[in-house]
């Protein structure tokens, strides 16, 4: 699709992970060889669903045949696919549990997807891992609902730490306080998934088609710190 006739910046998917064409013939050698290497069936099924959701978000973005996209990393760190005539994508993935998901732009992103419905003490969680303004977001509503703030909080500052290539640094997360702000304005938009939460991380205005997601609008947010 050309790029002056597109209404979307980013395109984001979540899907289950065995909706995926198990397309290992579309990985370069080096994710061939990282897939044989990975003894888990299930974590081979989550890597291959991952890298072939990619490259057909590829192909939706900026055409070609997903065999063409490439996986490469930049000096940042930050996963890119790059594609026919050296075009490039920045690229970002994650998955939880049967799910994954994945976006591309051509600006950094970062996904991140946290779906585990294992209970947790999660006052004292947020309390040691957040800033005290994001902790206190977190645990300000009470007991119900709480798992899921503090999921929507986990991927909001991961899905940051992707975009910005610096990974994920607990002192860094202390630092960050996240503000709710409009979607339209947001630098970050969380989407929630049952009791879970995906978030994108990407820049201010950014637009987003957003593929397989429920029709509940996200939740718009700013980083401050």
């Amino acid at each position: 699709m050309p790029a002056d006739s597109r209404d979307h910046d980013v395109l984001l998917a979540l899907l289950p992970i065995a909706s995926v064409p198990a397309m290992s013939a579309w990985l370069g050698g080096a994710e061939r060889d990282r897939l044989a290497a990975i003894a888990s069936g299930p974590r081979r099924a989550q890597f291959l669903a991952g890298h072939v959701l990619a490259r057909q978000l590829a192909v939706e973005f900026a055409g070609g045949e997903p065999p063409d996209w490439h996986f490469h990393v930049d000096a940042a760190q930050r996963r890119e696919l790059v594609g026919p005539g050296g075009r490039r994508l920045c690229l970002s993935l994650s998955h939880s549990h049967d799910q994954v998901a994945a976006a591309v732009a051509e600006r950094p992103i970062g996904v991140d997807l946290e779906l585990s419905p294992e209970p947790r003490d999660w006052a004292d969680l947020a309390r040691r891992l957040f800033s005290p303004a994001t902790a206190a977001w977190v645990l300000g509503e009470g007991e119900p609902g709480r798992g899921r703030r503090f999921r929507e909080a986990w991927a909001l500052l991961e899905s940051q730490a992707k975009r910005s290539g610096e990974g994920v640094q607990r002192a860094a997360f202390r630092r960050l306080d996240l503000l709710p702000c409009a979607a339209g304005d947001a630098e970050a938009l969380a989407w929630a998934v049952g009791e879970g939460s995906l978030a994108l991380a990407g820049w201010r205005g950014m637009r987003v088609r957003a593929l397989e997601l429920a029709a509940a609008p996200p939740a718009g947010w700013e980083f401050l710190g």
